[in-house]
């Protein structure tokens, strides 16, 4: 099939510490509704899922987004998904069934059960795929070949000619009363409308019941279900051998390889659904969304919201930022306002968009990276095998091997270890590496002396701060980032705040202090 669903020929590199720093898997969590796996288990298949559709196709993001947005608009598709992709799933089980099968009556069943979903899958994409846009024209195009191809009609025939050669017994009911021991005593086959009279004496002698298996079947304590079933087919497939024969050869004329290049085509409905999904949630959460539009050098966004905010129920602050192709970027604040969340509701979009799926935000550029590497600060080691600066030199040593124009490097509060002198010195010479390298750097940090010692070295830094209302007993945060120099004089002061220390004896700088000092007395201000 030349068109497919999804491409996924240029895949994203994005390690599941990355996924864990940045929120990515506690925000897909609600897209993956099954409740009865556990959370390690719902992170490793959001894991798989993010492998196997992330992309940085710029025209392949393009085209999945049209999809979903044209999905949106109409009112069927999410019963129509939800119906093609229990079609597919049936068709995959029994597929797998298949070929694992070696009675008679079970390769009859399984490719029976194979062929009707396989035509119920057809029917639901053909309506599902209604041409409504140029990606949606193209899609339409590949199911109506399937629909008119000489494989699918022969399928139609092959299920006709099965109907007239063995009529299906419908709504079987088995009945079994269990001794004290847990033996089976007796089991009986009741309610039956369609075909009673092929099991007319197939169970016992002439003088039993008709429909009842007293005694005719040993069944043991242990693995009794399934001594029953087996059974129960060696018996049907006596009654039905000539039947059954006809029907097996009728079925040896379908090519299973084009049932299974059909299931195959169709999985990445999975995609389309998630999706769907989220489209759905920033809908009830009643928030601006996008369509994300894929840029080569720029990325750029209008009123951005932070997703995982947003579809837990909160309420995020708009941001609004520009970041150009091998940019370095510093975000800078006070304590607890914003910065680490800035970082994550960046990366989150970008993950999202490059999946194709529509984001909170008015409008939004993105680069598609080809990988999303982290340096978050290091914990303590439980093991005690090696200290914090150890380890957080050994996810800068690995940050650096991943260095490159397609790489999106996200640092947060990296060097907390280590003094701020020797911090501000390492961190500005790995930026300094990283810039050569032609890497994106986003990075969250109190070192703010960085973006000086970087403009020494020559480097062109990009640098946000975060937003504070300073008064004279409380901080207030806007959570807005806003394109400016780092002001140290914040810090200072919300230490000053929280502890009541002095701003003399914090900042070196006497006019600074002096300034500060005036805010205090004045009651606070703007200062951000």
């Amino acid at each position: 099939m030349p068109v497919q669903l999804c491409n996924t020929n240029q895949p994203v590199r994005i390690s599941r510490e990355a996924l864990i720093d940045l929120d990515v898997l506690r925000l897909c969590r609600s897209l993956f509704p099954e409740k009865s796996t556990t959370h390690e288990d719902k992170d490793r298949a959001i894991e798989a899922f993010l492998n196997a559709y992330l992309t940085s196709d710029a025209i392949e993001i393009g085209r999945r987004s049209e999809i979903i947005g044209c999905l949106r608009d109409n009112a069927e598709s999410r019963m129509l998904i939800a119906q093609l992709i229990k079609e597919n799933q049936r068709l995959s089980y029994n597929l797998s069934e298949l070929d694992r099968s070696k009675q008679p009556l079970k390769i009859y069943t399984c490719m029976r059960h194979a062929l009707e979903a396989y035509t119920a899958s057809v029917l639901a994409a053909e309506s599902l795929f209604a041409p409504r846009a140029p990606a949606m024209e193209e899609i339409a195009a590949v199911i109506r070949l399937q629909s008119e191809s000489s494989f699918y009609l022969d399928v139609q025939t092959c299920l006709r000619q099965l109907g007239t050669i063995i009529q299906p017994l419908d709504n079987i009911k088995l009945a079994v009363n269990m001794s004290d021991l847990g033996q089976a005593v007796q089991i009986g086959v009741t309610d039956i409308n369609k075909g009673a009279g092929r099991l007319t004496g197939l169970f016992g002698s002439a003088t039993d019941n008709a429909n009842s298996l007293c005694d005719a079947a040993p069944v043991k304590n242990r693995g009794h279900l399934a001594q029953l079933e087996g059974y129960i087919i060696a018996q049907v497939e006596k009654q039905w051998a000539a039947p059954l024969k006809s029907a097996l050869r009728e079925l040896k004329k379908i090519d299973r390889d084009r049932l299974r290049a059909w299931n195959e085509w169709l999985k990445p409905m999975e995609l389309y659904q998630k999706g769907l999904a989220l489209a759905d949630k920033l809908a009830q959460a009643r928030v601006d969304v996008c369509r994300p539009e894929p840029c080569a050098d720029i990325m750029a966004a209008e009123g951005l919201l932070y997703p995982h905010m947003v579809l837990t129920e909160r309420t995020p602050v708009q941001q609004a930022f520009r970041v150009s192709l091998g940019d370095t970027v510093m975000i800078t604040g006070a304590n607890s306002s914003g910065k680490s969340s800035i970082l994550k509701a960046l990366a989150q979009n970008c993950i999202l968009a490059q999946l194709g799926f529509w984001i909170p935000a008015k409008s939004m550029r993105i680069i598609p990276f080809q990988q999303y590497c982290t340096v978050f600060a290091a914990g303590e080691d439980r093991h005690l095998n090696a200290s914090r600066y150890q380890q957080e030199a050994e996810n800068m040593h690995q940050a650096i091997h991943m260095a490159g124009p397609g790489t999106l490097l996200l640092f947060n509060e990296p060097f907390t270890s280590t003094n701020p002198v020797e911090a501000s010195e390492l961190l500005s010479d790995i930026t300094a590496q990283l810039h050569e390298a032609g890497t994106t750097l986003m990075m969250v940090t109190h070192l703010y002396n960085v973006y000086d010692l970087l403009r020494q070295r020559g480097l062109n830094v990009r640098s946000y701060t975060m937003g504070s209302r300073l008064g004279a007993e409380t901080i207030e945060h806007t959570y807005a980032v806003e394109e400016k120099a780092p002001d140290g004089l914040s810090y200072a002061r919300l230490l000053a705040i929280e502890y009541g220390f002095r701003i003399a004896n914090l900042v070196d700088d006497p006019d600074k202090a002096a300034v500060l000092e005036d805010f205090m007395m004045r009651g606070g201000g703007d200062i951000a």
